[in-house]
């Protein structure tokens, strides 16, 4: 039979399981901003360059989560393109 305190463990445990999914949630909005950053500036040079691969490669592209940047996790560098 569930007692009290089962219930309070219980309770515990959602809370910091919750907190861990907040703490990693938030590191990876904070990696996901550096990223947005970091293909604006190889998108910039490639515009003042005039390279061809600004026309060939799409934001979106650069941005989504697909196996070409690992689903998201991969920092994008110029040479990756």
């Amino acid at each position: 039979m569930i007692n009290l305190e089962m219930i309070r463990n219980i309770a515990i445990i959602l809370c910091n399981v919750a907190i861990v999914i907040g703490i990693v949630m938030l590191f990876y909005s904070i990696y996901q901003l550096i990223r947005n950053n970091k293909v604006y500036d190889i998108r910039k040079k490639w515009i003042d360059a005039y390279d061809d691969r600004h026309d060939k490669y799409s934001y979106k592209y650069m941005m989504d989560a697909n196996r070409h940047n690992w689903f998201g996790l991969r920092f994008p560098r110029d040479r990756h393109y």
